[in-house]
């Protein structure tokens, strides 16, 4: 590969958690993840002229993120999330509206670092508004390997909004609760089913569903693989589907085996969820080590 370069797009924001705010967005997690393993990465969104959107620059500038497509909006704030978490460190959302990054707009820089880009990563939550929308659908016809994270959030999304996309995708990353939306699917009920039902709807080549703990499932060339996940003592899981998709990712594009992306994305997804926060640091040899040592234990 003559560039190791991934682009996201959507929400930057802060997840106010209980014990209180970390950085936090889908896409911006998967970006920070990315560049942990290496990748140079960048995202596009939008900050408010604010405390906490020099709080989130600082933050991406700490990790090396490409801060050159990042915006400053004059008058909406930074984005925040109000974070719930049940018993089982499952969260819930209330998202703030509206926020700076509804109101992304594209330029050429931000097309010509997509057209570039070994991926563009996005999701449905920044098509909330139509600003943020209708600079999506331009950035989608230059990128030569989308991958749609649904991230269904709320109400901030429509069926017609998600054919749409699902029509312009290369690789696609839901969980199993949006399969069986997508799909119409009683819930518990056949997931490889659904999965070949949602293959006729799109032009993905590969469709990879995460099932929390019991790791993930994908549909790829007309064959399913399959990883039953790493068991770790769950602090949240704010943030690992993020970084599931970031491990997946990183290997896929690089055209590692499907069982190594599902290798990778489970154990950064585990190692995720045993640690508070979306973006605990977690390096390569870290990995590395988690699998080892999963696999002397499963043995």
């Amino acid at each position: 590969m003559t560039h190791r370069h991934i682009i996201g797009f959507g929400e930057v924001l802060w997840d106010i958690l209980p014990d209180g705010p970390v950085p936090g967005g889908a896409p911006m997690n998967a970006v920070l993840r990315l560049r942990s393993l290496g990748w140079n990465a960048g995202i596009i969104s939008a900050v408010g002229n604010d405390h906490l959107g020099s709080a989130l620059t600082d933050l991406l500038r700490t990790h090396s993120v490409d801060l050159s497509l990042l915006q400053v909006h004059p008058d909406l704030p930074t984005g925040t999330v109000r974070v719930s978490l049940n018993r089982n460190g499952e969260p819930t959302y209330d998202i703030a509206f509206p926020s700076a990054w509804d109101h992304i707009t594209a330029d050429d820089r931000s097309l010509d670092a997509v057209r570039s880009a070994d991926a563009f990563i996005f999701g449905t939550l920044a098509c909330r508004h139509a600003t943020s929308r209708n600079t999506l659908f331009q950035l989608l016809e230059a990128a030569p390997f989308r991958v749609f994270d649904v991230n269904l959030r709320q109400s901030f999304y429509s069926m017609d909004l998600i054919e749409d996309i699902l029509r312009q995708t290369e690789l696609l990353k839901l969980n199993m609760e949006e399969l069986f939306i997508l799909t119409g699917t009683e819930s518990g009920g056949d997931v490889k089913g659904a999965i070949q039902k949602l293959k006729e709807r799109t032009t993905a080549a590969a469709i990879c569903v995460t099932r929390g703990e019991n790791g993930a499932v994908v549909l790829a060339g007309g064959q399913f693989s399959e990883h039953p996940g790493y068991r770790v003592a769950v602090a949240d899981t704010v943030g690992a589907g993020d970084s599931f998709l970031a491990g997946f990712v990183s290997e896929y594009v690089q055209g590692a085996p499907v069982s190594r992306a599902l290798d990778v994305g489970c154990a950064l997804g585990a190692m995720v969820a045993s640690r508070k926060g979306a973006n605990p640091t977690i390096n390569a040899n870290e990995i590395a080590g988690f699998i080892e040592k999963q696999k002397h234990i499963g043995t």
